[in-house]
């Protein structure tokens, strides 16, 4: 699987990214990048369901 390139509007912001990652790699370790990109590839229909599950919910709490 090939790496994620992202864009962004200036250098700075760029750089922002970059250390920010390095950041989330260095003091929380690869395991939360690697949950990160697994939930990326999730179906919307997966997140779709569980918002219309959360909406169930509510409605039979009456909120």
């Amino acid at each position: 699987m090939r790496a994620r390139q992202e864009s962004h509007p200036t250098r700075e912001a760029a750089e922002a990214r970059v250390a920010e990652l390095n950041a989330a790699k260095h003091t929380t370790g690869t395991s939360t990048l690697a949950e990160q990109r697994k939930a990326g590839e999730l179906p919307f229909g997966h997140y779709a369901r569980g918002w219309l599950d959360a909406q169930a919910v509510k409605v039979r709490a009456g909120s």
